[in-house]
């Protein structure tokens, strides 16, 4: 599972040969997880606090926003919810 190299700061190859992908893996299969969702370019205080701390200082440059990551016990598929976002057909 290498859906965290998704993003397109991260280096594909490092991150999949860390052990974190396949802990993930496993809790997520033990939860009994069907979907996953990403909710990108979040704003979350948390994550803020802790860009004010540290990133800020840094010479790189850090995005500010985030990720937000949903997991489901039901297989929802992208239609299905594309539809759930819209409203209802008429």
């Amino acid at each position: 599972m290498c859906l965290l190299a998704r993003n397109p700061h991260a280096n594909k190859e490092v991150i999949c040969t860390k052990v974190h992908g396949e802990y993930f893996e496993n809790y997520f299969r033990e939860l009994g997880a069907k979907t996953i969702l990403i909710e990108n370019n979040y704003v979350d205080r948390d994550f803020l606090d802790d860009f004010s701390q540290y990133y800020v200082r840094c010479f790189s440059q850090y995005e500010r926003r985030c990720q937000r990551i949903h997991f489901f016990s039901v297989k929802i598929y992208e239609e299905d919810f594309d539809l759930f976002l819209g409203g209802l057909p008429s």
